[in-house]
């Protein structure tokens, strides 16, 4: 038998043990947590900047091409239309010069919003850099990618930013091109836009052109497209 009163010390000794076990558990368990915690924004953080534009939040190149591969390999397997939308904000270079870099900056904001409000949840907006922004239509044919930017022009047409005392407008230029079975690669589509933008840029600027599925090439080596008239 222990000694009369050491029983109760030997009881309270495996109390402060246990209860200092269990904290100790605790604060284990929760450092793990936060270091958990910690690992998971760090990883966030640096695939946010890996496919996320940073001055728009648009997706990035990266993130685009990503994106593009997996919607152009369902469309061309399930024989589902895709369109692509190359577009360039006109004279932006005389927006910097005159206004300033910073003024530039908000045009681009502006611009980026525009494009992600005109457009579907599901559609792919991004900026590829300076200027130039691509948008990827998922399930939508050359015609209806055309009313698509058409209303996105006029959109852009209409808004405006304000710097200091200064109201700026601008426009844009877009290029159209819609999977109909004769490209065989995202790039060949991509492609198809960027010269159907070209032809806008030629044809007088703030104005849509749909490149024509079955590409003509005229004796000066540019592809024909078909227009859309700035009313």
């Amino acid at each position: 038998a222990l000694p009369e009163g050491r029983g109760f010390s030997l009881l309270a000794d495996l109390g402060w043990i246990i209860l200092a076990t269990t904290v100790g558990g605790i604060l284990l368990i929760g450092a793990f947590l936060a270091h958990d915690g910690r690992r998971i924004v760090q990883e966030n953080t640096w695939h946010r900047q890996a496919t996320v534009d940073p001055l728009t939040g648009l997706s990035n190149r990266r993130a685009f091409d990503e994106a593009a591969l997996r919607y152009f390999s369902y469309a061309k397997r399930h024989q589902q239309p895709l369109s692509v939308l190359v577009v360039d904000c006109d004279f932006f270079k005389k927006v910097n010069d005159r206004y300033g870099h910073d003024a530039g900056d908000k045009v681009l904001v502006k611009l980026a919003a525009i494009l992600r409000e005109g457009v579907r949840t599901d559609d792919v907006v991004a900026r590829f850099g300076g200027e130039e922004f691509v948008i990827l239509l998922p399930g939508t044919g050359p015609e209806d990618a055309k009313g698509v930017g058409e209303k996105l022009r006029r959109l852009v047409e209409e808004a405006s930013v304000t710097e200091g005392r200064s109201t700026i407008t601008f426009t844009v230029s877009i290029g159209v091109s819609g999977h109909a079975g004769t490209h065989e690669s995202m790039v060949g589509l991509l492609r198809t836009a960027d010269a159907a933008l070209y032809a806008a840029k030629e044809n007088g600027r703030n104005r849509v052109e749909v490149m024509l599925p079955d590409i003509v090439t005229s004796e000066s080596g540019k592809p024909r497209a078909a227009s859309s008239e700035v009313a």
